[in-house]
């Protein structure tokens, strides 16, 4: 069980979900660090997840 909770891929949205996507398109999965990272909003204009 993670302690810290991800965003999942199906739900990114914006410029995270375009990040999440081009990874899984390179790498053939996500790692979980990666989808920590969409979590910062760094560039988005809008939340990528929920609190």
């Amino acid at each position: 069980m993670s302690r810290i909770q991800t965003i999942d891929p199906k739900q990114a949205t914006g410029k995270a979900k375009d990040l999440l996507n081009g990874v899984q398109a390179k790498l053939g999965m996500t790692p979980k660090n990666l989808q920590l990272i969409s979590l910062s909003g760094h560039g988005n204009s809008t939340p990528v997840a929920k609190p």
